[in-house]
């Protein structure tokens, strides 16, 4: 009850209520820092699929505001808020609980879902100009695609949109060999 609140609105800037069953209070040094549940979601699950150019490299999870890490029994507390709150935990969070939040451990049992959930976030999470080239290169590689030819007056957009799905297929598929 001393302890000062040195945080009280979300990642987005608004406001909290302590009270609200969707609200999480961490404390570090004598300070409060309340989050929402959904950004501590997001917090975790990037932390936890690391993976720049496709190279697993899960890291900690760390508190935003001071950058200190997580530590274990603030881990425990969140899982055990996500598992006490009506949505689903997320696949990652879950299995990084099962090994007793020990980074090694996890990457080591949960190889494949973490390649699958790097390729399905950069396909599904990346400007559709980013994704053009990957799907040109994904039509030129394919024996059945390669003499077609997408106009560069195309929608990108569009694009991006219609090849989403094959292209998981294809990173997916590309990443395994």
């Amino acid at each position: 009850k001393r302890c000062k609140i040195a945080v009280d609105c979300d990642l987005s800037m608004t406001p909290l209520n302590i009270n609200h069953c969707n609200t999480v209070v961490l404390m570090y040094n004598r300070f409060k820092y309340m989050f929402s549940l959904q950004d501590l979601i997001n917090i975790i699950e990037t932390a936890l699929s690391n993976s720049p150019n496709f190279f697993i490299m899960p890291i900690a999870p760390k508190n935003p505001y001071n950058n200190a890490k997580f530590d274990k029994s603030t881990l425990y507390n969140i899982y055990f808020k996500m598992k006490s709150a009506p949505r689903l935990i997320s696949i990652l969070f879950h299995q990084y609980f099962l090994c007793d939040f020990d980074m090694k451990l996890f990457i080591l049992n949960n190889e494949s879902i973490l390649k699958e959930n790097t390729i399905k976030r950069y396909v599904y999470n990346s400007h559709p100009k980013t994704l053009r080239s990957f799907i040109l290169n994904m039509l030129k590689n394919n024996n059945f695609t390669r003499k077609l030819t997408i106009h560069d007056d195309f929608p990108v957009n569009l694009l991006a949109e219609i090849f989403k799905p094959f292209l998981y297929l294809y990173l997916t598929i590309w990443n395994d060999n």
